[in-house]
């Protein structure tokens, strides 16, 4: 595939040529029934462009969690967590790189779906070139280039009391940007996690630390936010891609034609 981001641009172009597709394991709680995230797809390149012309992250600090920690696969209720729960931060965090070569730039991005795990629409797929939700929930706060200070290295919010009534499913997609032209996959960057954070109280409500062997992956779906009648909750995903970015934003049915 190739990737070309255009500044300002509210959409990406794609060529992706796709392999056969395999499950991820289906969650443990008995009583959840939502299928796994969909396949993975072939490595291709992505095409370079000024990162200058990103929008740079808002950076919150890191707190010492105070909900659970998930492995792969677990899920927990946020509004058990923080009873009265309207809006949450997801963050994603990383290491600097130790070694030499260029520093490690992942981009996170958001992925409103139905029930059919379908977007609703393009613009409902929020990434560096579409920074808001069509219905104003999911904003992307900007984009760190290097995974260099103490606080969440990349922030979406997601006001879950103006999230559309179709939604059901709001996926976090974290990509390696030009990971081909550098050399770079995930089973090189140390120490990467997403968390969920109440922003009225900034408490951590969870977190899922990645210790996954991905030497080849290019983008992994994180997590997942998802609505189990009046609740939402947080899945920890963890599935990798080897297609980068518009692998995962195709099999989520973005039109990236």
């Amino acid at each position: 595939m190739v990737v070309t981001r255009i500044p300002g641009a509210a959409s990406l172009t794609y060529d992706v040529i796709r392999s056969e597709a395999f499950a991820i394991a289906e969650c443990a709680e008995a009583i959840d029934t939502a299928t796994p995230p969909p396949p993975t797809v072939i490595s291709v390149p992505a095409a370079a462009s000024p990162a200058s012309a990103r929008p740079a992250a808002t950076v919150p600090p890191r707190r010492q969690s105070g909900g659970p920690s998930l492995t792969k696969g677990g899920n927990v209720s946020l509004n058990q967590q923080a009873p009265g729960l309207r809006s949450v931060a997801v963050g994603l965090g990383w290491d600097v790189r130790t070694t030499s070569g260029a520093e490690f730039d992942l981009d996170a991005s958001a992925i409103a779906t139905g029930a059919d795990r379908r977007v609703l629409s393009d613009k409902y797929f929020v990434f560096f070139n579409n920074l808001r939700s069509p219905d104003g929930a999911i904003v992307h706060t900007g984009d760190n280039l290097t995974g260099d200070g103490d606080g969440d290295d990349e922030v979406i919010e997601v006001d879950l009391a103006a999230v559309s009534a179709e939604v059901t499913n709001i996926f976090f997609p974290v990509s390696i940007y030009d990971a081909e032209g550098r050399g770079q996959s995930f089973g090189q960057v140390q120490n990467a996690f997403i968390r969920v954070v109440d922003r009225a109280t900034g408490a951590e409500l969870t977190r899922y630390d990645l210790s996954e062997d991905a030497s080849t992956e290019t983008a992994m779906v994180f997590g997942e936010l998802y609505r189990r009648g009046s609740e939402w909750k947080f899945r920890a995903v963890g599935q990798g891609y080897a297609s980068g970015l518009a692998g995962i934003a195709r099999d989520y049915g973005v039109d990236v034609d």
